[in-house]
């Protein structure tokens, strides 16, 4: 997570009728929204949200305003990570899944869904159900290709959102857009991470580092060490 640093709050007049139209609150509420910039500690860039204020109608002197939402409206998505040695086939699914986050986190769901339908298909886990590869990756009893206990876990909480079991997920289905509970499409995209991490980055670095160190003990007249 970086940290960011509250900059200027700017309130901007917004008439009651145009807030009315654009999102169904009636002009009694007396909505209002503000506009503020945060700024990113570690590298400076700047992010713009907008926040909207409600009156929650319990003050008897005049609106009393509360917080009834704030998003992020620039820059739009959610960062990506950087995998060097990943498919593109998968990372440009992870890409959109990321890029959708805020405009659409059932789609950005979807997308990720995809991802890690592709991954696991890829480790040689063909079941056409996304459930059920996800079934069969958690019974491997391959030590070499079991996942580390906390990836286990996480994938197994996975099933349970987007109502795997009232939706299965097809070959056929697997674009279907289904409903997610807040922070679910973020957590979604976590494991495709993941997953990408486990299968394609650190294999690729653990075979560098292994090179490396057999063109030390080839110097040195020493047998290579065995994989």
């Amino acid at each position: 997570r970086v940290q960011f640093l509250l900059s200027e709050r700017v309130q901007f007049p917004v008439s009651v009728d145009t807030i009315a139209a654009l999102t169904g609150v009636s002009p009694e509420q007396h909505s209002r929204f503000s506009l503020y910039v945060a700024i990113c500690a570690s590298c400076g860039s700047e992010s713009l949200f907008v926040r909207k204020w409600a009156n929650d109608g319990k003050s008897g002197r005049g609106p009393n305003f509360v917080s009834d939402w704030h998003r992020r409206i620039f820059p739009i998505g959610r960062g990506t990570k950087v995998y060097l040695n990943a498919p593109e086939t998968h990372l440009k699914v992870y890409r959109e899944a990321c890029a959708v986050l805020e405009l659409s986190p059932a789609a950005s769901a979807c997308m990720s869904r995809r991802c890690r339908q592709g991954i696991l298909g890829e480790q040689g886990y063909v079941q056409k159900n996304l459930a059920k590869q996800i079934e069969a990756v958690l019974a491997e009893t391959d030590a070499k290709k079991a996942l580390p206990i906390s990836l286990h876990q996480a994938v197994d909480v996975i099933r349970s959102f987007g109502n795997f079991g009232a939706h299965p997920i097809t070959d056929v289905t697997t674009l279907q857009i289904i409903e997610v509970e807040a922070g679910e499409a973020e957590w979604c995209i976590e494991v495709a991470e993941e997953l990408l991490e486990h299968y394609y980055e650190r294999p690729a670095r653990l075979k560098a580092k292994l090179a490396a160190a057999n063109v030390k003990l080839q110097s040195g007249g020493k047998p290579p060490l065995k994989t």
